[in-house]
């Protein structure tokens, strides 16, 4: 008898573990996708201001906005998993990036927006399928 009991306690901690890991790779995640709407949000709004259409800077401050929606949810998702927001996603770098996406223009910053959201959706994907597994193995 005491053997399962040990096995129990046993299968309780590697689940247990499993669980903190997969927490941890979730609360990486909204981080990421913290700074990557945050950039987006500045990149649609640095491309506005060079729009020379009104039609389309509206629509650029518009996606700016969903953006800024976006940061809002992971910001409450983190702050339901007791975590900070992310302050240091707009460095240097990211500004030069930046830079180099409006100066190429419209056409190439958005699509390197897509396949960022593209790369982050599959992601979300991989998560949500470890969490699916850890349920159904939930004892």
């Amino acid at each position: 008898m005491n053997g399962n009991r040990g096995f129990d306690t046993q299968g309780c901690r590697e689940r247990s573990r499993q669980m903190r890991a997969v927490r941890m790779r979730l609360i990486a995640y909204i981080e990421q996708v913290y700074c990557h709407r945050q950039f987006f949000n500045l990149l649609y709004r640095d491309l506005a201001a060079i729009a020379v259409e009104p039609h389309k800077r509206n629509l650029l401050l518009h996606l700016a906005d969903l953006e800024q929606q976006g940061m809002d949810r992971c910001v409450r998702a983190l702050r339901r998993l007791q975590r900070q927001v992310p302050e240091a996603c707009d460095n240097a770098l990211q500004r030069t990036w930046r830079r180099i996406l409006v100066l190429a223009g419209p056409r190439l910053a958005l699509t390197w927006i897509d396949h960022i959201k593209r790369t982050d959706m599959q992601r979300r994907v991989d998560l949500l399928r470890r969490l699916k597994v850890m349920k159904m193995f939930k004892a």
